[in-house]
């Protein structure tokens, strides 16, 4: 695509030549994401889901876009470290209480449907920059960045699901009770 295009015609063909089925993702992504607008009880396994699930995306989006280097990997789990060091801090989420059995009461929140539109868009955005200016995806700022941005998208919700799980209580608190 020429690069003397105005924006609008830009974003136009950009939007046009998108594929149907990522509107699909976007769609599932938002319903997910809503559903956890409201208090909410989560499982053991699905705690397990996000993270794997947007962690897989992630790490194939990563190295689909900048090559399965070295450098890449481990820029992408200095990105999740970051993010699981920054909930340390943040304590997302900030309402949680373990009910046994395997189960969890989480307060409803916005920041997973944000999280999930986030990690939607850097991967779209940066496919589609990729496409414009295929000579980024190596030895750029951008491919330095990217990876990590990446990584620390997916770290957020590793730290969640690592939050949650530090409700229920320790093997030696319960055989003292």
């Amino acid at each position: 695509m020429p690069t003397d295009l105005p924006f609008s015609i830009v974003i136009q063909q950009v939007l046009a030549h998108t594929p149907p089925w990522v509107w699909g993702i976007l769609a599932l992504i938002t319903y997910l994401g809503l559903k956890q607008v409201v208090d909410h009880v989560v499982t053991l396994r699905r705690l397990a889901i996000a993270p794997v699930a947007l962690g897989a995306l992630s790490l194939s989006g990563v190295t689909n876009a900048f090559g399965l280097h070295a450098e890449v990997l481990a820029l992408w789990v200095a990105g999740v470290a970051l993010a699981v060091a920054a909930n340390h801090w943040l304590a997302w989420p900030r309402k949680v209480q373990y009910e046994g059995a395997g189960r969890y009461a989480v307060q409803g929140s916005l920041w997973p449907l944000i999280g999930m539109w986030s990690v939607f868009a850097v991967r779209y955005v940066t496919t589609v920059t990729l496409m414009l200016h295929h000579d980024w995806a190596h030895g750029t700022v951008f491919s330095m960045v990217m990876p990590l941005v990446y990584g620390a998208l997916s770290g957020m919700f590793l730290a969640r699901s690592l939050r949650i799980l530090r409700t229920a209580p320790s093997a030696s608190a319960l055989s003292l009770a």
